[in-house]
């Protein structure tokens, strides 16, 4: 849960044509979708105003494929 802002980390190795964060309601509709294009360590900052209240997943997909999701 976060207040006002959050920070999603993430990392892209040099050879990553296209990447992206999606970030889901919890009954799966997808509610924004951030493209990725800073190699190496890096951060997305997702502010709260953007979104309602609720809990939320995010995914990452790197070149197409799914990496990971969390809550």
């Amino acid at each position: 849960p976060f207040m006002h802002e959050t920070t999603i980390k993430y990392y892209l190795s040099t050879d990553v044509h296209k990447a992206r964060i999606d970030i889901y309601k919890m009954n799966g509709v997808l509610l924004r979708s951030f493209s990725l294009s800073q190699k190496g360590g890096s951060s997305l900052r997702l502010n709260s105003n953007s979104l309602e209240s609720g809990e939320y997943i995010y995914s990452l997909f790197i070149d197409n494929i799914h990496v990971d999701s969390k809550k």
